[in-house]
């Protein structure tokens, strides 16, 4: 006898990674108040509330690895702008 079982809605499963905020910046050497802004704040992270706020680590890890890779582009194009001479000299 085969047994089916139905999905109830579309709810996405939560990640099996959930920390604390206080447990991520632990871990990680994260600034609490930089973790606090992204997710509660700006919502740039999802936050899921399992009896305190809890944040998927993998997703945290992502968001920071792109926030770097932006900081790097800026950088490299500052400095390739400045190495071309289209930079004002004083």
């Amino acid at each position: 006898m085969q047994v089916k079982t139905l999905q109830q809605g579309t709810r996405q499963e939560d990640p099996q990674d959930l920390m604390s905020i206080k447990e991520l910046c632990l871990k990680h050497a994260y600034n609490y108040d930089y973790l606090y802004k992204w997710s509660i704040l700006e919502g740039v992270i999802t936050v899921y509330d399992r009896g305190s706020w809890k944040l998927s680590e993998s997703e945290v890890l992502e968001f920071s690895r792109q926030q770097g890779a932006k900081k790097l582009n800026k950088v490299r194009n500052t400095k390739e702008v400045k190495d071309s001479g289209w930079h004002k000299q004083s």
